[in-house]
C-alpha cells in the first residue's frame, strides 16, 4: 500500500500533477501518448484475459531464502559442525507431468518434513 510521509501530501497535488505531465506530452507529442495509451491498455486487458500463470513468490520469501542460506554458509564456514546443528538431506524422485508439477505432491510434503 501506499503510505505517503510527506506531511503536505493530498491525492489533489498528485491528480494535478499527473494532468499536467499528461497535457505536456499531448503538446509535445500527441500520436505517440495515444499510441502509448492504447498499448498499455491493450496489454493490460491481454494480461487480464489470460490471467498470469506464473507465481513469482514475494520479496518476504526471498529474504527468508537469502538469510536461511547465509546461516547455513556461516555454519559451514566454521568447520566444527556441531551434531546438534546436523540434519539429514533427503534426496525424493518423484514423477511430474508435462507442465512440471508433481504427480504425487504428497510425497513433496512428507519429504519437506523430514
Amino acid at each position: 500500500g501506499f503510505r505517503p510521509t510527506f506531511r503536505y501530501f493530498h491525492f489533489r497535488t498528485s491528480l494535478f500533477g499527473f494532468i499536467w505531465c499528461l497535457g505536456l506530452a499531448i503538446m509535445i507529442d500527441w500520436f505517440m501518448v495515444t499510441l502509448a495509451i492504447v498499448s498499455t491498455v491493450a496489454l493490460t486487458i491481454y494480461i487480464a484475459a489470460n490471467g498470469a500463470r506464473k507465481q513469482w513468490g514475494d520479496v518476504g520469501q526471498g529474504v527468508l531464502f537469502s538469510l536461511g542460506k547465509f546461516a547455513v554458509a556461516s555454519l559451514a564456514a566454521k568447520g566444527d559442525m556441531h551434531p546438534k546443528n546436523w540434519r539429514p538431506q533427503v534426496l525424493s524422485v518423484i514423477d511430474v507431468d508435462e507442465l512440471g508439477y508433481a504427480e504425487k505432491p504428497h510425497m513433496v510434503r512428507i519429504t519437506a518434513q523430514m
